[in-house]
């Protein structure tokens, strides 16, 4: 399910989009999504997060996304998903990064 932590498979390209963001048992909130790639993400601000702790991001149009909290640097964070992301969507999602930033 979760790749180690050395092994990241693809290179993380920068965007400016939101999305959802929740702990176990917490309400969601928005936070940046400050890179993504087709196995995880950076976001801003990760409150509460802990590296180790499954979380759950919804980004726009899909369903929630489960991830593992990789690693926290103040309000950052790194996420790992459970599931990569088909290449399809990834495409999708930051094609609609860009232009939503111009």
């Amino acid at each position: 399910m979760y790749a180690d932590l050395e092994r990241r498979t693809g290179a993380r390209i920068a965007t400016q989009m939101k999305a959802g963001f929740r702990l176990l048992g917490a309400s969601a909130w928005r936070v940046d999504v400050l890179d993504l790639c087709d196995t995880g993400c950076a976001v801003s601000p990760a409150f509460y997060a802990k590296a180790g702790e499954t979380v759950w991001i919804r980004f726009p149009g899909l369903e929630s996304w489960e991830a593992r909290v990789r690693w926290v640097a103040g309000e950052r964070a790194g996420l790992e998903f459970a599931r990569a992301l088909h290449p399809a969507v990834l495409t999708d999602l930051l094609r609609r990064s860009e232009s939503a930033n111009g």
